[in-house]
């Protein structure tokens, strides 16, 4: 079998050679992306992760066959000799046939241990090793009634999955009754709210009390009701400042609490809890061999660099936690006192399977370790857990790292090794084996001889299937000693405390139950582990004398035991003592002090609240101030937490205490609904605090302050603004600053947008600058009217100060607002700067919402400015919609057919069902077609709608989805018009691979920095000289393109060369000559003095005379050649466009004809 171990860097494919291939074909636009303008090659760049990395079926491969050969063996080659990087002492081992598995998602042993594993999109399948060589070498269909499973857990006779299946996507059990390999009975326990995508359900695991566990992402929540005694209740979304700002690109918008979710549940489905909440999309969990959870959440990467970024972390979830995602800017920091902390943050990932190493054949440092999957960085982290407090501290190391490593989930085989699947996102699957060194695995197997019971505590991945098979057949075998002796060894004070706590755990799980008065005994123990051990199972065995004692273990020396014997005091539904739970409140470790909060909660308010909020220690009045606001504080109530705030700021409070107490005002605010005067000298005296040298307490100081709307805050936050703060402290302090309403003036309002500029200028996330954008577009839509009139006006010396204001000109203008944006459209140079393009841009939608006295400088614009008809098109959309259309306005929009996408096609489309006029033009109506065919479900019933109007016909149906309608509408083009180019959008891969990338170069820096001179000698080159005329120089049978540049934009010209027959001009269109001696020529075709002349998309002509012409008949195809720019570099391309820029001496200053739009437009 194929193996991969530690070596020195060998020959590897430099990283953009993998990425072309795709879906089964070259890619041009990502083979492009690897070649500079200059022809040079890129260097590798960030996604060093992926180097190998191929997606699925490369059977289709068609271009360049002699380079795809070359690419493929250097791939194959690179994975051979230097895929993987693992720890010392360990190699690697791919256990499948390559390519037998497709792509994988998630993965499972049973008691067999056979591996259970789910293809992306796909059936469950079942993976067998049956000659026992290590090597699993059939793959066969499991279960195809439940696909796309991102969560398996055998357990027993039964297979759970969640997945979409006959109930859609629900959680399913799956059994094979008749044992030939194949499940055969599907059973819905309960189904999910929405379908099963990245953010949706996943993994399912077994509990040590006996129940299932299942991850849940944030985009997903499970249908039915949620039990009374589930742990994580009273959830609440927080938001204390609105309007909240979302994620600038969409993702997650109004997702609401709890976000993702563990919730857990029986065999049967027969309840439903909801444990913990306020992740963002943890995939897997497990639990350690203490019986605690842990889980490895994910981040969200395009918030990178700005101050609410929470990195991929590890999280320790006891019963009811809340670990604080919400969408959008609203995530809570980690000190939030109603919020746990993560007990390690990992960085930068993608979060897959985790799975708890409960093994020896690893070295010791490994074994009670979390193996967690990273898919996006290509690496195995390992975490290794130590108790600390009542939670864990933890370190982690990289174990793992591979060239690609696409690792989807994880799980430890019955040998001990560690198996991975791969998969997701279409990529490649497969199974690899993680294995130790020999004399590793020698040390660990040398083991003396054990007894049958011992055999069974000592068992591997009890939670796994496979052990606990194992475990069953030891019980088997004992018989009516299997109880007693699991008895003798969890009472033993001499055995190690391990071994009796796994024998605790096998007596849960296999029976027989724990007795309740020998784990009231065993709570009086020495050892911490096992006192930890019975509290916890005393939560689930109940009894008078086990709850009593509960009650006295909330005084346990060790921490553990006091959050354990909350947690169960809970669970148990037994109420705690008042004046035991204070202490434990006061606590500095926040798991126990969260868990005594829990428990207070659970008592009747009127028996705790009056002596939490009147209690001499500040601690115990913080978290009562916190459970009374989870419960939903009435008003009096918030008015009574405030006043003891106010008279606490009096006190000297550590940084620590003060941050906790912010916490406890905004909620109080928040619940009490507070006007922003209300509490006047809590604000005065929240002011004096602001600013601090404690980040954490600016940040929480401005929150409040705003809540409150302080006037006296302005000034001294433009201040902090302009220190030298970290960068993500001040954007923070910005973007609440956004929603203060008092004390700007004109000077620290300018201070705001200005750091706005700089921090936009910065490198982030895919949201950053969106999000900084939003934030300085509202503070310039609050602005006075007479500031945003006068940054308008001092738009063309100042663009970024005006952009803003004019992009949020949505209303009707005022005649002094038309005035200026005019005339700041005469004087600004979009040459200047990135915020200049922009803004002449807005200014060009802006006066669509203006009077009629804007639309003479809108069709001036686009007549003379085709890089801004796009948004003219906009503009008089947005016109005609409003108000009343202007016969005028008609030809420009039905111009504007070519240029427009996305919403201001539609916007289009809309305004041009309004008009009376009807276009007879058949390019018209084609264009309109192709338009609705690109626009699909947004967009194509308005396309059928204009189609309608226009030519009378009932092609489809008003109400129709818009593919199908635009389906029928082309359909009733090639019959009506035969002789006419088909109404269908390029389809070639290569040739949409290249315009994307020629357009996006072209958008550049450099792509707008073309040289002229070097232009005129590729226009030549591109053999562009055949056929057209540039000036004096050239061929006059096809288009005039000696002014192209000022009548079409950069994308029309493009598109004409890339996709010749996409849009033919009526004048310009090809023909086919048909001569008596029956050959043919296909191309334009110009009348001489006896004949014709045809010239072909070779560039040569042929004369042929009238009395040997035997048909001239139209052409479906135009005479432009394809591929024109294939053998040209960007930079060649731009030099070209630059070329055609400039007028050539002594030339004329207009041609009839070019390429590009409806109405006279060609190639």
């Amino acid at each position: 079998m194929a193996c991969w171990r530690p070596s020195l860097p060998a020959c590897r494919v430099r990283a953009w050679l993998p990425a072309v291939v795709y879906n089964g074909r070259l890619d041009a636009a990502l083979l492009g992306s690897a070649v500079r303008g200059d022809g040079s090659r890129l260097q590798p760049h960030s996604d060093a992760p992926w180097r190998g990395a191929r997606l699925m079926d490369t059977s289709r491969l068609t271009f360049y066959p002699v380079l795809l050969l070359t690419l493929v063996g250097l791939i194959a080659q690179a994975a051979a000799e230097d895929r993987f990087t693992p720890a010392d002492g360990f190699s690697v081992e791919e256990v499948v046939e390559p390519g037998s598995t497709g792509s994988l998602v998630a993965m499972a042993f049973d008691k067999h241990g056979n591996i259970i594993a789910s293809r992306e999109r796909g059936p469950l399948l079942l993976i067998q090793d049956k000659d026992g060589d290590g090597k699993f070498e059939t793959v066969d269909t499991y279960c195809d009634k439940v696909n796309n499973c991102q969560g398996i857990l055998p357990l027993d006779d039964h297979v759970f999955a969640v997945g979409d299946g006959p109930s859609k996507t629900a959680f399913y059990r799956l059994s094979d009754t008749d044992e030939d390999g194949k499940a055969d009975r599907v059973e819905t326990l309960f189904t999910f709210q929405g379908g099963m995508g990245e953010h949706g359900p996943h993994q399912p695991i077994l509990g040590p009390d006996g129940l299932i566990y299942v991850m849940l992402g944030n985009h997903t929540f499970v249908e039915g009701e949620l039990a009374e005694t589930s742990p994580h209740h009273h959830y609440y979304d927080g938001e204390l400042i609105n309007p909240k700002y979302e994620d600038a690109n969409g993702h997650a918008s109004g997702r609401k609490a709890p976000g993702g979710t563990v919730i857990r549940t029986d065999k049967n489905g027969s309840f439903i809890e909801l444990f913990v909440g306020g992740f963002r999309n943890a995939y897997d969990h497990a639990f350690n061999r203490d019986g605690e959870l842990f889980t490895y959440d994910s981040d969200m990467e395009w918030d990178v660099a700005l101050p609410w970024y929470r990195p991929t972390r590890v999280n320790h979830l006891i019963p009811g936690a809340e670990f604080g995602w919400r969408s959008g800017w609203s995530k809570w920091p980690p000190y939030y006192l109603d919020s746990l902390p993560a007990t390690i943050d990992i960085g930068r990932g993608s979060p897959t399977g985790v799975v708890l190493y409960d093994h020896e054949r690893f070295p010791e440092k490994y074994q009670d370790a979390l193996f967690m999957c990273d898919w996006s960085q290509g690496r195995v982290v390992v975490v290794m857990l130590e108790p600390e407090a009542g939670t864990y501290q933890a370190e982690s190391e990289l174990f793992l790292e591979g060239r690609p490593l696409n690792c989807s989930d994880i799980e430890v085989g019955p040998d001990g090794w560690l198996y991975i699947c791969v998969g997701g996102r279409n990529t490649e699957g497969s199974i690899f084996r993680v294995v130790a060194d020999e004399a590793a695995a020698e040390e660990s197997a040398d083991k003396p001889a054990r007894t049958s019971i011992a055999q069974a505590i000592d068992q591997p991945q009890l939670a796994a299937d496979w052990g606990r098979e194992a475990v069953r057949k030891v019980k088997q075998e004992l018989g009516d000693e299997w109880g007693p002796s699991l008895v003798a060894v969890a009472v033993n004070e001499k055995a190690d405390p391990r071994r009796r706590v796994r024998a605790l755990d096998l007596m849960q799980w296999f029976g027989p139950e724990p007795a309740v008065d020998m784990l009231v005994d065993l709570s009086h123990d020495d050892s911490p582990k096992v006192r930890a051990k019975a509290t916890y199972l005393m939560g689930i065995h109940t009894t008078a004398a086990s709850n009593d004692r509960l009650v006295a273990l909330l005084d346990d020396r060790d921490a553990n035991v006091r959050r354990l014997a909350c947690a169960s005091l809970v669970r148990a539904g037994h109420p705690a003592p008042l004046d035991k739970l204070q202490p434990l409140l006061a606590e500095p470790n926040r798991f126990v002090a969260w868990e005594a909060r829990r428990a207070l909660e659970e008592l009747p308010k009127d028996q705790w609240q009056s002596a939490v909020l009147s209690s001499s220690n500040l601690r115990v009045f913080l978290q009562g101030a916190v459970a009374l606001a989870v419960l939903g504080a009435d008003r009096d109530t918030c008015v009574t937490i405030l006043d003891r705030c106010q008279e606490s700021l009096g006190n000297d409070l550590s940084d620590d205490n003060l941050l906790d107490l912010l916490r406890v005002i905004e909620l109080a605010l928040h619940h009490g609904g507070f006007e922003p005067g209300e509490r006047a000298e809590l604000r005065s005296q929240l002011a004096s605090h602001f600013p601090s040298d404690d980040h954490r307490l600016n940040r929480e100081l401005v929150r409040t302050l705003v809540m409150m709307q302080d006037p006296t805050l302005a000034p001294k936050l433009a201040a902090c603004l302009n220190s030298d703060s970290p960068i993500d402290e001040r954007i923070q302090l910005a973007m609440l600053g956004r929603h203060l309403n008092v004390g700007w003036t004109p000077e620290t309002r300018t201070e705001l947008l200005d750091f706005f500029a700089v921090a936009r200028a910065l490198e982030g996330g895919n949201s950053y600058r969106g999000y900084l954008t939003n934030g300085a577009n509202d503070v310039l839509k609050n602005m006075p009217p007479e500031e945003q009139l006068a940054r308008i006006r001092a738009g063309a010396k100042n663009p970024a100060g005006a952009l803003g204001v004019v992009q949020h000109l949505t209303g009707d203008l005022t005649p002094e607002e038309m005035q200026a944006l005019v005339e700041l459209d005469l004087q600004l140079d979009p040459g200047e700067s990135g915020d200049a393009r922009e803004l002449a841009k807005a200014l060009i939608v802006a006066l669509g919402h203006g009077d009629a006295s804007a639309l003479p400088h809108l069709h001036q614009v686009f007549e003379n400015d085709p890089a801004r008809r796009h948004h003219v098109a906009q503009a008089l959309a947005t016109y005609s919609m409003k108000r009343k259309p202007r016969p005028e306005d008609w030809p420009l929009l039905v111009r504007s057919l070519t240029v427009v996408e996305g919403t201001t096609a539609r916007d289009v489309l809309r305004a041009l069902s309004r008009f009376p006029q009807k276009s007879d033009q058949t390019q018209d109506v084609r264009q309109v077609i192709l338009l609705g065919l690109e626009l699909g479900d947004n967009g194509g019933r308005e396309a059928a709608r204009v189609l309608a109007r226009w030519t009378g016909a009932a092609a489809s149906q008003p109400r129709e989805p818009g593919p199908q309608s635009m389906a029928k509408w082309q359909k009733w083009f090639v019959e009506k018009y035969p002789d006419q180019p088909e109404p269908v959008l390029p389809a070639e891969p290569e040739a949409k691979a290249v315009y994307a990338a020629v357009l996006d170069f072209l958008g550049t820096d450099q792509g707008r920095g073309g040289d002229a001179a070097r232009g005129a000698a590729v226009f030549e080159k591109a053999q562009c000289i055949k056929c057209h005329r540039y000036g004096t120089r050239g061929e006059g049978i096809g288009p005039d393109l000696t002014n192209v540049s000022k009548r079409f934009q950069k994308k029309e010209i493009l598109e004409s060369v890339v996709f010749p027959s996409l849009v033919i001009s009526d004048q310009f269109a090809a023909k086919t000559v048909v001569t008596t001696s029956g050959q043919v020529y296909t191309g334009l075709v110009g009348k001489t003095g006896d004949g014709v002349v045809v010239l072909q998309s070779n560039g040569e002509k042929v004369n042929v005379p009238d009395d040997e012409v035997d048909e001239i008949v139209p052409s479906k195809k135009s005479a432009m050649p394809d591929g024109l720019f294939n053998e040209l570099s960007q930079t060649e391309i731009a030099d070209l466009f630059a070329f055609m820029a400039q007028v050539p001496e002594g030339s004329a200053s207009a041609a009839p004809a070019a390429c590009g739009a409806s109405g006279g437009q060609g190639n």
